[in-house]
Formats: C-alpha cells, sequence, structure tokens
C-alpha cells in the first residue's frame, strides 16, 4: 500500500455522497493497544491543509492519492472512448445478426 506523504493530493468520497479534493499538511500515527486480541496496531490519519482530520481506516469515507491530473478535453476524450466501447459490447454488429450459414444443414 503506497502511504500518502506531506503535499499529496487527494480525493475524499464522503460516507453521504460528497467528494472533496485536499491537500495533506501532517499525517498522524497512533499505536492502538488491543488488549482482547493480543497485538498493537497502528492507526493512519491525514490532517489536509484546511484543518480537517481524516481517518484513513474507512470510517470517514473513501479517501484515495490523487497521482495525475487530467484537463477537461482529455476526462471528455476518455468518456467518448469508454461510451463507444460500452454502446459495441451492448449492440451486436449488423453483420453478425443477418449472416446465415448456409453449410450447415438444419
Amino acid at each position: 500500500m503506497e502511504m500518502f506523504n506531506k503535499g499529496d493530493k487527494f480525493i475524499h468520497y464522503t460516507k453521504h455522497g460528497g467528494v472533496n479534493i485536499g491537500e495533506v499538511e501532517d499525517i498522524h500515527v497512533v499505536h492502538c493497544h488491543d488488549l482482547k486480541n493480543t497485538c498493537v496496531y497502528l492507526s493512519y490519519s491525514i490532517f489536509t491543509t484546511k484543518g480537517v482530520r481524516l481517518s484513513l481506516d474507512g470510517s470517514d469515507g473513501k479517501i484515495f492519492k490523487i497521482i495525475q491530473n487530467l484537463t477537461r478535453e482529455r476526462a471528455d476524450s476518455i468518456d467518448r472512448g469508454l461510451r463507444i466501447v460500452r454502446d459495441r459490447k451492448f449492440r451486436p454488429n449488423k453483420d453478425l445478426i443477418h449472416k446465415v450459414n448456409e453449410d450447415k444443414k438444419t
């Protein structure tokens, strides 16, 4: 798992359907002692440049590291390409619909 570093950009999908984009200001690590299961584990959270603390365990929603920003033109181009592929997947080729194998006896 690639961990966050200071200055990394992230996208946060909240539990309530919202989307936030931000930047990591600091990373906070807490040692948690689970005496019932007899273990010690690390709990990671990030502090944003807006002063918000987000837990990376999923309790605050899904948080992903942004590795590349797309231009609007590039995003539209990818969207068009995916639509073409999706349409072709569900719509058979006209040549295949009307093609009859005349060598086959029925």
